[in-house]
């Protein structure tokens, strides 16, 4: 049997942008596969015969590929070099060639088609300059003129000012605009401030949620309703949390919580607004996303789907991923996955979706009462006669059972003794299930158990489940201890003494919070990590959130309870030889994070190393450059190699 090797993703086709025209008749996707020449990706547009289910690939490699589907046709959003602006390019889908209608001064996210004249937009703008798209050339040349001037400095008035993955977002908001395809004419929907998260139209009218703010953000939502031919807006509420805004029977509705209990963290229910109230109509206890964690997912997702009065929605349960529909008096569920379902669409009488299923790759399939029929074969032959570990389940009976996995080396000989490693997801509202992750399937072929396990913290298991307000680093950090006993008992050909444990994100955080809690492990690799609540607050883009999800009373005095809770506090008692992967980008979870650890851990004695990767942020094991997701996989798998394929280590405390 073949060996699953360190490089092996780089062979692998990624699908996304998955959209279906207005007839039902034809569905687009997009392939990407690594580009190891220019260590970047390559992607195409694909279409599929939804009744012939023929496909083919309707445009060549190119290194970007952003098609929007209007109605029947195929447009293409691209940026214009310079300037603050889009081109608009339409798609000939006989001949594959694209070209480019009319421009746009604003620079467009999403395009829907509010009707036969009409398309609403959601762009970015500035608050700086928030009259841009109005502006005649000399005023453009201007504002450029400026920009040019100031490229070697940031001026910063607003948080956040910097977002993974975006780089500085100073001012910036997405704003609503109707545009006429004949006149060219932008009608703003929305006001400069507001920063749109939601939207949706309906009968004469646009609904839509977001944050209005000017200089910072506070973590809760304004709904407010735009009459189009009044052009006057209408808000509906304030102070709440609200995920997604739809109409149903004709009525303003949304996925929203008073977040009174739980906090920001609190997971939405199906809500009416009626007389300037949020009014639950029935409770849901779920997260409407895809929290199934994996790495081998790239480009956008789509977790949303209306046809006609229907509304359909992608959330977690356990596991797996299902696509549930909002019925009238509880969440009907429709498509129950084995995995993770990164996007799907609704079809005539059936879903079409981009789906992992178990231990297989990517793959489009179509979903009929709940049967699930692939419509390609993209990575059907690259694991074929490869060890694929089948996940073997393990549950922690407690009051709150943990539910993991375990994953066992290839060639495995239960009369051997064999290193492990534990993964820890990230999140913490992030889930593991049994889908394929290559890190995990590399180092089983590379002679080690992998376990792993969705602790207190985890999503997919409701509220009181999810519950961290009484602080990260305590239930969280119990469950994964009983874990990895429960699994070392259970698995007697796992040497206790060579355990390693890694993580990113909050699992990087974790790693961090166990090496000064516990010498458990004999070695650590922390992937873009938390060491100290207090900087990660200040400097991150989302750090400040921390006190709401916490329900920290008094934000300005919360030095005490967030030192309690950082890694960094408890770091004279790391014994535990530590690896650093960090992205100098990543502004999720900020350089410093990992240098305050390091330089902490170098200055006690305790072996560490710290790898930086140029260029990359938050997403890097997921969509970073090729070459620096496999000098990423190395470094970790050498590390533990280091110290968990070392005889003897009888120094750990396995207590």
């Amino acid at each position: 049997m073949k060996e699953i090797t360190q490089d092996l993703f780089r062979e692998f086709s990624f699908l996304s942008d998955l959209s279906i025209s207005e007839d039902k008749k034809k569905l687009f996707f997009v392939e990407a596969k690594c580009d190891n020449e220019k260590n970047d990706y390559r992607k195409r547009l694909w279409v599929l015969d939804t009744e012939t289910e023929e496909k083919k690939s309707l445009t060549a490699w190119a290194e970007k590929c952003s098609p929007c589907v209007l109605g029947n046709e195929v447009w293409f959003l691209e940026e214009i070099k310079d300037q603050k602006g889009t081109a608009f390019a339409l798609l000939d889908q006989e001949k594959g060639t694209k070209e480019t209608v009319f421009t746009l001064p604003l620079e467009v996210d999403s395009v829907e088609v509010y009707d036969e004249k009409n398309w609403l937009l959601a762009a970015g703008v500035n608050t700086r300059f928030p009259d841009y798209w109005k502006m005649t050339a000399g005023e453009k040349e201007e504002v450029e003129k400026i920009l040019k001037e100031e490229a070697d400095y940031n001026i910063y008035e607003d948080y956040p000012y910097v977002y993974n993955g975006k780089g500085v977002v100073n001012g910036d908001r997405t704003r609503l605009f109707l545009f006429n395809k004949e006149t060219k004419e932008l009608t703003p929907v929305s006001d400069t401030y507001t920063d749109v998260a939601s939207h949706e139209i309906g009968q004469g009218k646009i609904l839509y949620s977001g944050c209005r703010y000017e200089s910072v953000i506070h973590y809760s939502s304004e709904v407010y309703e735009y009459d189009v031919e009044t052009k006057k807006t209408k808000q509906l509420i304030s102070g709440v949390q609200v995920n997604e805004v739809f109409y149903k029977n004709g009525l303003p509705h949304c996925l929203g919580t008073k977040g009174e209990e739980y906090g920001l963290t609190e997971n939405p229910e199906v809500c009416l607004f009626k007389r300037g109230k949020l009014t639950e109509l029935y409770p849901s206890d779920t997260g409407f996303y895809n929290g199934i964690t994996t790495d081998v997912c790239y480009g956008k997702g789509k977790g949303k789907a209306k046809e006609g009065e229907e509304r359909y929605f992608t959330t977690c349960v356990q596991d797996h991923a299902e696509i549930v529909k909002i019925g009238e008096n509880a969440l009907e569920t429709v498509v129950r996955g084995n995995g993770s379902l990164p996007a799907f669409v609704r079809g005539k009488d059936c879903f079409y979706v981009i789906a992992l299923q178990d231990q297989k790759l990517e793959e489009l399939y179509k979903v009929k009462d709940n049967v699930f029929t692939p419509l390609t074969s993209f990575n059907e032959e690259i694991l074929k006669d490869c060890y694929v570990a089948e996940p073997e389940e393990v549950i922690v009976e407690k009051a709150m059972p943990v539910q993991g996995w375990v994953l066992k080396p290839k060639d495995y000989d239960p009369e051997k003794k064999y290193p492990a490693i534990l993964d820890i997801h990230g999140g913490p509202r992030g889930a593991y299930g049994t889908v394929y992750c290559h890190e995990m399937q590399y180092w089983a072929n590379h002679g080690y158990f992998v376990f792993y396990c969705n602790p207190r913290g985890s999503d997919g298991k409701g509220n009181a489940y999810a519950d961290l307000t009484s602080g990260w680093g305590g239930i969280d950090y119990e469950d994964i201890l009983d874990f990895t006993r429960k699994v070392t008992d259970s698995y007697p050909a796992i040497d206790p003494r060579r355990i390693g444990v890694t993580g990113g994100s909050y699992g990087g955080y974790m790693t961090n919070w166990i090496i000064g809690h516990s010498d458990r492990f004999c070695a650590a690799a922390s992937q873009r990590s938390i060491s100290n609540w207090i900087t990660e607050m200040l400097i991150s883009d989302t750090g400040i959130s921390i006190v709401d999800e916490l329900k920290i009373k008094n934000p300005r005095y919360a030095h005490g309870e967030l030192w309690d809770m950082s890694p960094l506090k408890y770091v004279n008692n790391v014994q535990t030889p530590t690896l650093f992967i960090h992205s100098d980008e990543d502004y999720r979870c900020p350089l410093p994070e990992g240098l305050q650890m390091y330089t902490a851990l170098r200055n006690l004695g305790v072996d560490s190393r710290i790898v930086i990767f140029k260029g990359e942020n938050h997403e890097l094991s997921r969509s970073g450059k090729p070459a620096h997701r496999s000098r990423r996989l190395q470094e970790i798998t050498s590390w533990m190699d280091k110290y968990c394929k070392k005889e003897g280590n009888e120094t750990w405390n396995l207590t």
